[in-house]
């Protein structure tokens, strides 16, 4: 067994299986950021941290839970219609 390093964990032992699987509540978000990205340019998309909020276009924003959010952008509207 590998133990964390400081900070990630507290240096507790785990195990590596080389399997991991993202849920679809983080697919969605990146799905959705990439949207916004590819829509608006990398420099016109922000996540603003201390407001809970992602900033894109001219001046556009939102909640910063929307990205996780099916459906919030046209990238992630077949998990919207999945969860139905």
């Amino acid at each position: 067994m590998k133990s964390t390093p400081a900070g990630l964990g507290g240096g507790r032992p785990h195990t590596w299986s080389g399997v991991v699987r993202m849920t679809d509540e983080t697919l969605v978000a990146l799905k959705n950021y990439e949207y916004l990205i590819l829509e608006h340019g990398c420099e016109n998309v922000s996540l603003v941290w201390h407001t809970d909020s992602v900033v894109f276009g001219d001046d556009d924003w939102a909640d910063i839970d929307l990205l996780a959010q099916p459906g919030f952008t046209p990238a992630t509207e077949c998990f919207a219609n999945r969860r139905d």
